[in-house]
């Protein structure tokens, strides 16, 4: 495979990881398994799905209210009823769009069967609905089911939010998972769940400031309160002037040097993916809130081999004590230390936003250090 392919793929997995044990399948064979269906995140040559118009919501809601939109589970947590589904555009990885999906007492037992986990493959019928977007659902089919096997999951086990929590709004800490201009929102990792909090404010000007400012991955401070309406599930809020206070910022760390220091991560190798990924973790007990960074060289791969190499011995040698996380292993006890700078992965600044994790460019080999193991 060429370096460029392998950056591709790469890049998709830095993005939106779908990790597996098996060993990668050839291209050709990925993109067969693939043929027919709608919206994957593969950045490959363009899935057969012609179309007159552009893509983007119109199609979505063609296609929802005829033979189903199919998509990825981006999040599911059953006890909590909520659903994440996500469309991405086939011919642009980046181009994509996530959807809570609203189901009803009986569609809800029907789903629960499925037992449907995160990068499960589905095919939704329903109607696009709400301000921030939602989907009616009418029917949900299983397409296949993501390979993973994280069924020993020990670490990041995700648990509902309880909305009593936010009877009196307040403040909280929490890391930035997402910024949803068109909705007008910004969803939240705090504590173990996930917060989907919308902009309590009609004024234009205010949510544009308030969603221009945050990046993925910052930590920030905000007061946050519940909305209850007839009929509707709880919604969590947050007032756009009153601001939020972001503590620790991605985009002021960008082309800057960095240092990490934490426990190994490993995002395995997939069928959509040709190479192990590996990142530190990096815990801020103050606010009570974890990072991980990503550790490759996109611009000189034989750097990266020798640095993925050396991180690939210590984790094998110390394999142990390696833990499940939600869709990544995690070893507590194997300390590695990461010195480079904290580079975009493109001139994009829609991917630079909501880039699932930071990269650490290391020069060297030699900027890798094990501090410690089991």
């Amino acid at each position: 495979m060429c370096f460029m392919n392998t950056l591709r793929l790469a890049v998709s997995v830095l993005v939106s990881v779908s990790p597996a044990f098996a060993a990668p399948l050839p291209a050709s064979v990925v993109l067969d398994e693939l043929r027919g269906l709608s919206a994957i995140p593969v950045h490959a040559p363009a899935l057969p799905r012609a179309q007159a118009e552009p893509w983007g919501d119109a199609v979505i809601v063609r296609e929802l209210t005829n033979e189903g939109v199919v998509g990825l589970i981006h999040g599911a947590v059953a006890d909590a009823r909520q659903f994440v589904l996500a469309v991405h555009n086939p011919n642009d990885f980046f181009d994509y769009r996530l959807f809570p999906l609203r189901l009803d007492r009986q569609q809800f037992e029907e789903i629960q069967k499925l037992k449907l986990e995160r990068h499960d493959l589905v095919r939704v019928k329903g109607a696009l609905a709400g301000d921030p977007p939602h989907v009616r659902v009418t029917s949900v089919t299983l397409e296949r089911r993501d390979p993973t096997d994280f069924s020993n999951q020990t670490l990041e086990i995700r648990r509902p939010i309880d909305p009593a929590e936010f009877a009196q709004p307040k403040k909280i800490f929490g890391l930035v998972h997402g910024v949803l201009r068109e909705g007008r929102q910004v969803v939240l990792e705090y504590q173990d769940g996930i917060l989907p909090l919308t902009l309590d404010e009609a004024d234009d000007a205010h949510a544009a400031a308030a969603l221009d400012k945050l990046w993925r991955g910052d930590i920030v401070e905000v007061t946050v309160g519940l909305r209850r309406r007839p009929g509707a599930p709880p919604h969590f809020y947050f007032d756009a002037k009153a601001g939020v206070r972001v503590l620790d910022s991605v985009r002021a760390m960008q082309n800057k040097p960095f240092t990490a220091e934490g426990p190994l991560v490993l995002f395995p190798r997939s069928p959509i993916t040709s190479l192990d990924v590996y990142a530190v973790r990096v815990h801020y007990p103050q606010w009570g809130v974890t990072r991980n960074f990503t550790v490759a060289n996109f611009s000189d791969h034989d750097v990266w081999q020798a640095g993925n190499a050396k991180l690939s011995a210590a984790w094998t040698a110390s394999r142990a004590t390696a833990q499940q996380g939600r869709n990544k292993f995690i070893n507590l006890k194997l300390i590695v230390r990461v010195s480079g700078t904290l580079a975009e992965l493109a001139g994009n600044s829609r991917l630079a936003q909501n880039q699932a994790n930071q990269n650490i460019q290391y020069p060297s080999a030699g900027n890798i250090v094990i501090v410690s193991r089991p």
